[in-house]
């Protein structure tokens, strides 16, 4: 992503008759030619943004299942597994 300029004109704060160029910035991708325009996200006044991340959604679920997947990693830390895996025969034993 780079930062593109666009100028559009505001009303003057002095005379708001007058109207004034100002620059804004906004995000694009110069292969896929996505902006940040496109998303909803507003124009920045300075080039390094601020812009705003979106919430996600679904971040809380993520958190908890995160937090679950940690606590299983811990308790096979904790609690290996003594038993060791049964090795079956190809062939069959002979009983007499």
């Amino acid at each position: 992503m780079s930062t593109r300029a666009a100028t559009v004109q505001v009303p003057s704060e002095e005379e708001p008759e007058k109207l004034i160029a100002k620059k804004l910035y906004y995000l694009a991708c110069g292969f896929c030619k996505y902006t940040s325009r496109d998303s909803g996200l507003p124009d920045s006044l300075g080039t390094s943004g601020p812009w705003p991340e979106p919430e996600n959604p679904e971040s809380k679920h993520i958190v908890e299942i995160s937090d679950y997947v940690r606590m299983l990693a811990v308790r096979e830390k904790n609690f290996p597994s003594d038993k060791k895996p049964v090795h079956k025969s190809k062939f069959l034993a002979a009983v007499c």
